[in-house]
């Protein structure tokens, strides 16, 4: 396992230990998120010295500070929201829809950003990522 496989595999332990409905939604699939998250992190590393998608070029940081932002609320969403349509308006370079949709597969998800560059990179990313 990689250190970034070991940041998410702690990173959602946590989130787990935090609150039991982030527990009934991560813990059947774990190894598949940690997985498809990894994947969105590589496309973020590619493509941000270019789009300028987010502060920083570290992906240790782009994990604790950006897809673990965008995951903390998962609990909260799924007790309190109808979760079977969300929208992420000016989603930028994907956050927080990217890391919910990884999370609530059964969902649908809008992404909605009006820069094409950036739009463009979330197409590429949402077919790299299946």
């Amino acid at each position: 396992m990689n250190q970034i496989d070991d940041l998410f595999t702690e990173g959602l332990l946590q989130l787990c230990r935090s609150d039991p409905d982030i527990e009934k939604i991560i813990a059947p699939r774990r190894g598949e998120i940690i997985a498809l998250l990894a994947g969105f992190i590589a496309e973020i590393m590619t493509h941000n010295p270019v789009l300028s998608l987010v502060g920083t070029n570290q992906p240790e940081e782009l994990v604790i500070r950006h897809v673990f932002d965008s995951l903390a609320p998962l609990g909260i969403i799924s007790r309190k929201c109808d979760v079977s349509r969300i929208a992420d308006v000016g989603s930028g370079a994907g956050l927080p829809g990217i890391p919910l949709a990884i999370a609530l597969p059964d969902s649908e998800f809008t992404l909605i950003e009006r820069k094409g560059r950036r739009s463009g990179f979330l197409r590429n990313t949402l077919t790299a990522l299946e």
